[in-house]
C-alpha cells in the first residue's frame, strides 16, 4: 500500500498548511511576499527613527566671504522632519554672504537671477553637515 501522511507526521500537507509551503515543500508566493513586506516595513521605520534623531548644525544668520560668522555663531539641533542648511549668495561668481541653520522646508537647488546667484544645500547625515 502507498503511504499516507497524517496530521503531525511531517508529511506535505501539514507542511504546507503550517509553514505556506505546498505539498511539495516549495514556498508560496504570497508568503514571500508578506515576509518581504515585512522587512521593508522594519527598514522604513528604522529610517525614520534614524530620521527623526537631533542632529547639530551650524547656526549663523550671516556669515561673511571669508567665511567668518558675523553675528555670533551657534549650534542648533535640528527637530522632526528638519534638516542642517547652508546658503550662499554670489554675484559675479564672487562669494558675498551665507547662512548656516536648521530649517524645515529645505530643497538643494541653485536659483541665478541675472548676475546673483544663491545655492541652497540640504544635509541630515553627519553631525554639522552644513560647515561653510
Amino acid at each position: 500500500m502507498g503511504s499516507r501522511s497524517l496530521p503531525g507526521d511531517g508529511g506535505g500537507a501539514d507542511k504546507a498548511r503550517y509553514s505556506g509551503a505546498d505539498a511539495s515543500g516549495s514556498v508560496s508566493p504570497s508568503v514571500a511576499w508578506s515576509d518581504m513586506g515585512a522587512r521593508l516595513l522594519l527598514l522604513g521605520l528604522s529610517l525614520l527613527l534614524g530620521f527623526l534623531q537631533a542632529l547639530p548644525c551650524f547656526q549663523c544668520p550671516r556669515v561673511n566671504a571669508s567665511g567668518v560668522c558675523e553675528t555670533g555663531e551657534s549650534v542648533c539641533e535640528t527637530q522632526g522632519s528638519q534638516w542642517c542648511f547652508l546658503r550662499k549668495v554670489y554675484e559675479d561668481d564672487r562669494l558675498l554672504y551665507g547662512y548656516q541653520g536648521c530649517g524645515d522646508l529645505c530643497l538643494s537647488m541653485s536659483f541665478f537671477r541675472q548676475s546673483v546667484q544663491v545655492d541652497f544645500v540640504c544635509c541630515n547625515d553627519t553631525p554639522f553637515c552644513n560647515r561653510f
